[in-house]
């Protein structure tokens, strides 16, 4: 199974807390963005047929493409299509947000992956895409 969601690629962020009438409160600064991504994959997986929730183990490959800086000169530009991106956000960072998304809609729990590649390059084309399949093949 491919997903792909145009745009910036996003990274999980810490939990935040905040005293609220004298009480701590933690919570999820992303939950919006989470929930919002979560319709858009479920939406796309029910377009290409894929409706039944993976079992046992899973292979998954993530890959970011990631907008290149306004900064950099031109000939910098073209040099770095599809070079590897060695800033932040973090590999890992990049993973999870999308993990916990896929959870209930791709698979019952992100526990499921064992096999896990997560690759980061520049390109025109900011997006994500996210290849999912049985751990067997």
């Amino acid at each position: 199974m491919l997903l792909i969601k145009e745009g910036i690629p996003l990274a999980k962020k810490r939990h935040r807390a905040a005293s609220i009438k004298g009480k701590a409160h933690i919570f999820d600064p992303q939950v919006k963005v989470m929930n919002t991504l979560k319709w858009f994959f479920a939406q796309q997986m029910r377009a290409e047929g894929f409706l039944k929730l993976s079992e046992g183990a899973i292979k998954m490959k993530l890959i970011a493409y990631m907008p290149k800086p306004k900064s950099w000169s031109q000939k910098r530009l073209k040099e770095a299509e599809d070079q590897p991106v060695v800033t932040k956000p973090d590999c890992d960072n990049i993973f999870k947000i999308y993990a916990d998304i896929l959870n209930g809609i791709a698979y019952h729990d992100d526990s499921q992956i064992s096999y896990l590649l997560v690759e980061k390059f520049y390109s025109d084309n900011p997006r994500v895409e996210i290849i999912i399949m049985p751990y067997k093949d």
